[in-house]
């Protein structure tokens, strides 16, 4: 089926596709590497012929109760990372297809629970696993429902703690990430839109639905085009953020870097660049584009087929994003993201940057 989406709008759009392909390429990593069990050290003949016929419902308060607490903490965190982050996958997933086909209403609807609910879970557990799975085990649903925590101006501490756990602690602001998802009052934001979404009347200030109208009943293509941008705005920033929550958590479940991180993370910072440089063209301010900070502009990378330094632009860094390969400008050879990476040793130096920030 094609794409309805404006041209202007075409890579925001495939990157955003890309981070979310990085999500399920976290989630199919961890299955096959059993990633998500948890070995319990139950070496008493009693306790293990007691264990093996527990039904599933009793598994967590046994567990409890004979010892294995830091076990069941662990059984929890790797029960809750890919059951939260392959719901997040496929809500966002099908708001992209909506997206294609043009029913922002409908995209609008899918992105909210992902990014309201399930991305700030992923966050408390890598901010507060303890907290968190302690919760989960004993409290009722509504104690931590993410209401509950805004009443108590727990969101925005939370999302702190683990912007400062990810890689990009130092770039992240998590107030920026914190106002798209929640304030209700700035334009970048998606509360109101996803309300309007979800309800053909709302009455709070915020987003009350204008006299003589009915949400998003009467969208034209002026209407779509404003939706398209203000989706394409943001949910980059959220997504590239949303990787970055995610590895960090598989990361602190294995204790290791997964194989090709560090390909990904430099795919993953190109698509930024290109997309964010792209985003600030889109607002048509010639002073604003001339003053945007150019991230290409300091990206100096040796060829891997003829070590000469690759200088690159927007238009390379967009095809090598999309591709995965170019051509060296200079000896005209295939190469690939894979081989860039390992030539400039794009990686690790002395210590890991994910064990760094965690």
């Amino acid at each position: 089926m094609p794409s309805f989406i404006p041209q202007q709008f075409n890579f925001s759009h495939e990157y955003s596709r890309s981070l979310v392909q990085n999500l399920a390429h976290l989630l199919i990593y961890g299955e096959e590497q059993k990633i998500y069990s948890e070995i319990l050290p139950i070496t008493e003949p009693e306790e293990r012929k007691e264990f093996s016929t527990l039904p599933k419902e009793k598994i967590s308060d046994w567990l409890d109760t004979h010892g294995y607490r830091p076990h069941l903490s662990k059984m929890l965190l790797k029960t809750l990372y890919p059951a939260l982050l392959a719901d997040l996958y496929q809500f966002v997933t099908e708001a992209l297809i909506c997206s294609e086909k043009g029913w922002l209403t409908a995209s609008y609807a899918l992105l909210r629970k992902p990014f309201r609910d399930n991305l700030f879970y992923l966050e408390w557990l890598l901010a507060e696993p303890d907290v968190f799975t302690n919760a989960f085990y004993k409290q009722d649903p509504e104690e931590f429902s993410v209401d509950k925590m805004m009443r108590e101006s727990r969101v925005l501490e939370i999302i702190k703690r683990a912007a400062n756990r990810t890689v990009k602690k130092d770039i992240v602001d998590p107030l920026v990430i914190y106002n798209i998802r929640y304030d209700k009052l700035i334009n970048l934001g998606y509360d109101a839109m996803w309300n309007k979404a979800l309800h053909l009347v709302t009455t709070a200030r915020a987003h009350k639905t204008e006299q003589k109208n009915i949400n998003f009943i009467f969208t034209n293509n002026e209407d779509r085009l404003y939706q398209w941008r203000h989706i394409y705005s943001s949910l980059p920033v959220l997504l590239d953020y949303t990787v970055d929550v995610a590895e960090s958590l598989m990361f602190m479940i294995t204790g290791n870097e997964r194989p090709n991180y560090y390909v990904d993370f430099f795919h993953r910072e190109l698509g930024f660049a290109v997309w964010s440089k792209e985003a600030i063209d889109w607002q048509e301010n010639v002073e604003l584009s001339a003053n945007f900070p150019d991230d290409l502009a300091d990206l100096h990378v040796a060829c891997p087929k003829c070590s000469r330094v690759i200088d690159f632009n927007q238009t390379i860094a967009r095809n090598l994003f999309l591709e995965r390969k170019i051509r060296c400008p200079r000896c005209h050879k295939s190469i690939s993201i894979k081989d860039i990476v390992d030539k400039n040793g794009i990686g690790p130096k002395s210590n890991s940057r994910l064990a760094d920030a965690l």
